[in-house]
């Protein structure tokens, strides 16, 4: 099976926050996030709580639940698109 690349990302990202917390490298990981999140449209507030350091864990993980899965669904819509216009231009 083929990921997408985002797929795989929030996917490790996931393991690595339950595995060892907010630290330095999800910091870094977590900015990486802003630009994807910011062009499927999601809210600035939504993503900047994911960097925020002084939110409580509880809320960046359902902060980061909440854009994962906004990120998903945008992936998926693209995937979508893509089979469309490919389904199209085989189809001429």
């Amino acid at each position: 099976m083929n990921l997408h690349p985002m797929s795989a990302h929030l996917d490790s990202l996931a393991w690595h926050i339950d595995r060892f917390g907010y630290d330095a490298i999800t910091q870094q990981q977590l900015m990486e996030l802003r630009r994807p999140a910011e062009e499927a449209g999601i809210r600035q507030a939504l993503i900047e709580l994911l960097a925020d350091e002084s939110a409580p864990a509880p809320v960046r993980n359902r902060a980061f639940g909440r854009v994962s899965s906004f990120l998903a669904a945008h992936i998926g819509r693209e995937r979508a698109v893509a089979v469309t216009d490919d389904q199209v231009a085989c189809a001429a």
